[in-house]
């Protein structure tokens, strides 16, 4: 370690010397380096122009507060500080006279002003290392990690299905994230499926879906599902209650402004499940009583129309109180 070479190492005093002290100091030195003494010795003088400024610098008190900061901030540095070279190498002797003790001429009272106000503008940038500055600049790969972690996860583990989607909009109506919205450019967008969950081609008109098989058809009861009122097409399941688990019978596509009569069916309680392919919006009915054709409905005896219950399919199921909001995990 380089030994820190300051204004009291060139007057010979302590670094806490008292004025007097360094008033004493100063004078021992005039007496042995000044002029009076070396006439004719460059040594002499360029060490009395050294001692004339380190004198300078300790005779001021803001001059002598500086360069305290200094040696405190340079004390453990490995090697001397670039900005300020030993002061018993340097070439050139200040304007300084020692005639007059406490005194400085302009040139040196300018040079010993300036490096002053650059020490002052280089403490009032020292608030911009502070100390939460210096923590992020050790830590900031965490910090960028926690970012790209975070943005992964609403991309990769917030699918449609774990949010329960409802609508097109991003909006979870069910499951572990119900109520949570993801910002537009994060949620999956909805894509109409070219052909059906098998992959073949939708029917042409209102029907059943050639490769899904037909349950419940051991009877005579009908049910008719109605798409007249609205401009988009819809895919449809019936879903049958009876059972310990519900069970889905019957897969049909039903086009806008179409209607489709389900025949043949197993008296008992259904419930309609569908999905608008325009938006992928998903709903479902209220519980359905579907029974033979002719059987009574009621107590009184009243029988029940040839035609069997109608159930409405609706566009915007969201507000709808006719239409059962559905998740899309429900939608098996």
């Amino acid at each position: 370690m380089t030994t820190l070479h300051t204004h009291y190492d060139n007057l010979k005093v302590a670094r806490d010397a008292s004025p007097a002290a360094i008033d004493a100091a100063y004078q021992a030195m005039v007496r042995r380096f000044g002029p009076g003494h070396n006439a004719g010795d460059p040594q002499a003088a360029r060490k009395m122009a050294i001692i004339d400024t380190s004198y300078a610098v300790l005779s001021n008190p803001h001059q002598r507060a500086l360069h305290d900061l200094w040696v405190d901030q340079n004390d453990e540095v490995d090697t001397a500080p670039p900005s300020i070279q030993p002061l018993w190498m340097h070439s050139e002797a200040p304007h300084y006279s020692h005639a007059t003790a406490h005194g400085l001429q302009s040139g040196s009272s300018n040079r010993i002003q300036s490096r002053s106000n650059r020490h002052r503008r280089n403490r009032a940038r020292a608030p911009a290392t502070s100390a939460l500055a210096q923590h992020l600049q050790r830590n900031w790969s965490l910090y960028a990690l926690g970012a790209v972690v975070a943005c992964l996860a609403l991309v990769t583990l917030v699918p449609r299905p774990f949010l329960g989607y409802d609508n097109d909009m991003g909006t979870a109506a069910s499951g572990p994230l119900r109520g949570f919205a993801v910002p537009v450019f994060f949620a999956p967008r909805y894509q109409r499926p070219a052909t059906d969950p098998n992959g073949q081609p939708w029917p042409a008109s209102a029907g059943y879906l050639a490769s899904y098989p037909q349950l419940n058809t051991d009877g005579a009861a009908r049910l008719t599902v109605d798409n007249s009122h609205n401009d988009c097409d819809m895919f449809v399941k019936l879903v049958s209650l009876d059972g310990m688990q519900p069970q889905t019978v019957r897969h049909l596509y039903v086009p806008a402004f179409r209607r489709f009569a389900m025949e043949q069916l197993t008296a008992g309680r259904y419930e309609v499940r569908y999905r608008n392919l325009a938006t992928g919006a998903l709903a479902r009915s209220s519980a359905v009583a579907v029974q033979e054709a002719g059987a009574p409905t009621d107590q009184q005896g009243n029988a029940s129309s040839d035609t069997g219950p109608t159930v409405a399919l609706h566009k915007q199921p969201q507000g709808n109180p006719r239409a059962l909001q559905l998740a899309e995990a429900d939608f098996f």
